[in-house]
């Protein structure tokens, strides 16, 4: 999914640039809020000319589509990397992923983005991507947990991708306004429909 702005040359210091642009923007938006994150307040943290974000980058949607696809990309990989093991060791492996998403910037960022963009149809056209690819990659994984399960023809795979994403999304969001989400307790529950759904016995 991974897209850009505007680019402006190819070399290291523009490349070095570019990077402190997106890393002031996430620290931004985590920080202060979307509506906060101006063009001015980004070139201020990152050190650059006020003009600096629209050189490098062309707008601010822009700009921060690609900061989206980024964190979000960035997301995916370290999911992927929680579930790279047997099955059984998925629930735990997912609870501390889970936290390590609740108390990064970047997690932060990813929701202002989201939350923001109900209000800017180009950007939301990229978040939208972005959640798609998102229920990919849950539907894939829910995939290879009901294959081969007295279950897996009886669940509606799309449907049950989309719940799995939301409620992730859902959780978040509590965990940010500071609801004390007990991602201990989910893992339990995870590793009990885990065991229903393939069949195999659930821990004491």
């Amino acid at each position: 999914m991974a897209r850009s702005g505007r680019r402006r040359g190819s070399g290291a210091d523009t490349l070095a640039t570019r990077q402190a642009i997106i890393e002031a923007t996430i620290a931004e938006l985590a920080e202060s809020g979307f509506s906060a994150t101006s063009a001015r307040a980004v070139a201020l943290r990152a050190g650059v000319a006020p003009g600096g974000v629209f050189y490098h980058f062309g707008s601010m949607d822009d700009l921060l589509g690609d900061v989206f696809d980024r964190c979000h990309s960035a997301r995916l990989d370290r999911l992927r990397a929680a579930l790279d093991g047997p099955a059984e060791a998925w629930p735990a492996q997912l609870a501390r992923a889970t936290r390590a998403e609740f108390e990064s910037a970047e997690s932060r960022a990813l929701l202002e983005l989201v939350v923001g963009s109900i209000g800017s149809p180009t950007l939301g056209s990229r978040i939208r991507e972005g959640i798609a690819e998102s229920v990919e990659f849950t539907r894939g994984v829910l995939g290879e947990v009901l294959d081969g399960s007295t279950l897996g023809a009886a669940v509606p795979l799309d449907l049950a991708s989309e719940v799995a994403a939301s409620a992730f999304f859902g959780l978040e969001v509590l965990g940010h306004v500071g609801h004390d989400v007990d991602l201990d307790g989910l893992a339990s529950i995870v590793e009990m429909l885990l065991a229903l759904l393939t069949g195999r016995a659930a821990p004491a």
